[in-house]
């Protein structure tokens, strides 16, 4: 056999073994940003610096033929999406915030987060945030409502604040019908985002469905309650906000 021969393998083994060397500087590379974020005292960038590393390390970190994970760049610089550019992503980051805040702030069972076909669903439990047939936001719910507003304020995505009941007809002089009232909070809530500068008022809009989009069973005291909530929409691609109608009967009429 001859010296190039030979020599062969020993070059195969070599590269291999620097492939093992990229695999092994990769794996401590996320592990100092996991400790990195760790460090932090603020939840969110752990969170989301997790979700990102979860997604990574999902795809591909780095395969044998050299391939490139997805937290870096062709540069080398890591690679942190923006939130709400990820329906998938954002969903686990706004799931964990959420959890550490809600826990922190002794209200864990009032919020839940969901996907549906929409996007990116922040459901809030009536009983956080408002007295039975009220319309009026409690006291202790700005807590969590600027914990949301925090979060809706770093997207641009196009935001649908949904008000609903259980199917009990509303007792109230205030408000006709489980329509008026479901409506009523969901613009309460609105209001509150846009009035305190988290939300422009072009990305969003209320809407009130009653007792209509149950996501309980309604004969049962607890289906009941969790139908009674208010839903932040978060909303992935196409913006569904109308855009505007000249009127056909604008150019009728002369200027005065």
């Amino acid at each position: 056999m001859s010296k190039r021969e030979k020599g062969g393998g020993e070059e195969g083994g070599d590269e291999r073994s620097l492939i093992t060397f990229a695999d092994l500087m990769t794996l401590l590379f996320a592990l100092f940003l996991v400790l990195f974020a760790s460090a932090e005292p603020d939840g969110e960038k752990f969170a989301r610096t997790a979700a990102q590393l979860n997604e990574a390390f999902d795809v591909q970190i780095l395969s044998g033929s050299g391939g490139n994970s997805t937290i870096f760049d062709q540069l080398g610089d890591t690679v942190i999406p923006p939130i709400g550019e990820n329906r998938e992503t954002d969903f686990q980051v706004l799931s964990d915030d959420l959890a550490v805040a809600t826990l922190q702030l002794g209200v864990p069972d009032q919020v839940q987060v969901r996907l549906n076909e929409d996007g990116v669903v922040i459901s809030l439990s009536n009983n956080l945030l408002f007295a039975p047939a009220s319309a009026t936001i409690n006291t202790s719910a700005p807590a969590v409502l600027n914990r949301i507003a925090t979060i809706l304020s770093e997207m641009d995505n196009a935001i649908r604040i949904e008000g609903h009941t259980d199917d009990i007809p509303v007792n109230s002089g205030a408000f006709l019908s489980n329509w008026e009232l479901s409506t009523a909070r969901a613009t309460a809530v609105l209001r509150y985002f846009v009035s305190g500068g988290a939300v422009a008022p072009d990305r969003v809009h209320a809407a009130g469905f009653a007792e209509f989009r149950p996501i309980a069973d309604n004969t049962a005291p607890e289906g009941r309650a969790q139908n009674r909530r208010a839903d932040v929409v978060i909303i992935y691609g196409p913006e569904d906000l109308p855009a505007p109608v000249e009127s056909p009967i604008a150019g009728l009429f002369g200027k005065d």
